[in-house]
């Protein structure tokens, strides 16, 4: 059985489903590192360790994600499975894409805000505040999803979850005392993440 499980299990014998698997998330972190930029070596101090967070927490729950695979085989998920795990990372990256070339230049990895910086409203910014967040999340779920376990699906919704919800709290309390009732205004009646929902 290799790591991702491709030679038996969920998978079947199809040693292609890996191949894509691996492909389509490289893709998916490509995509975002050439429409939003390299990392940060020294956050701001407003960002609170979120950006830190968030990058173990996806780190961690891929490791995770791929040990639990490899070892919990009873865990397994049915090979259809596979396919909808596919179509979220694609999906995820086209939302995370799509809300960051929205932002251009006013994208960060860490949390800084300005006080003249604008309210951005367009785009997925019309019906979520945290668009970008809501594909990464789409991202690593999907991809648990592809590896086709429980376990490896759990640890990708939870670990890179939990970042995400630091993360928010953080960026919200920092713009609202920056921006105040601007974005107060513009958070009103928006979800953070899903529309409608939350």
């Amino acid at each position: 059985m290799t790591l991702l499980g491709a030679t038996t299990g969920a998978f079947g014998p199809n040693q292609v489903m890996a191949q894509v698997t691996v492909l389509v998330f490289a893709g998916a972190l490509l995509a975002d590192a050439v429409v939003g930029g390299g990392g940060v070596w020294k956050a701001a101090r407003a960002d609170r360790g979120s950006y830190w967070w968030i990058q173990a927490a996806q780190i961690g729950a891929v490791l995770l994600a791929l040990l639990a695979r490899w070892a919990a085989p009873w865990a397994n998920l049915p090979g259809w499975v596979w396919g909808l795990g596919i179509v979220t990372m694609v999906a995820g990256t086209a939302v995370r894409v799509w809300a960051l070339r929205v932002l251009g230049e006013q994208f960060r990895r860490d949390i800084v805000v300005t006080p003249d910086q604008p309210v951005v409203s367009d785009g997925p910014y019309r019906w979520v505040r945290h668009p970008s967040y809501t594909g990464a999340l789409l991202i690593f779920s999907g991809l648990g999803m592809a590896l086709a376990n429980a376990l490896s699906l759990l640890a990708l919704v939870v670990l890179p979850g939990a970042a995400y919800l630091y993360r928010i709290r953080t960026e919200e309390a920092e713009l609202g005392a920056v921006l105040g009732e601007r974005y107060h205004q513009y958070a009103q009646g928006r979800a953070r993440l899903i529309p409608s929902v939350w």
